[in-house]
């Protein structure tokens, strides 16, 4: 599994849309689906701000990232 399916997951078990977890990160809603779909990774800074939203450790993502 990678980064953008576990985002999707996570992003989905809370109920969120990609537009309202944009919201949340204050970034677009097309960022989000370039994750999802992994064409492109967060920056360090918005990769802290999902593991704070959804309440999982950074290194949780750290070790998707490598993937």
């Amino acid at each position: 599994v990678d980064f953008g399916d576990r985002l999707k997951e996570l992003r989905k078990r809370s109920k969120l849309s990609q537009e309202q977890l944009a919201g949340q990160l204050g970034i677009t809603k097309g960022m989000i689906s370039s994750y999802e779909t992994s064409m492109r990774m967060p920056s360090y800074q918005i990769l802290l701000k999902i593991a704070l939203l959804f309440n999982v450790p950074i290194i949780y993502w750290e070790k998707v990232r490598m993937t």
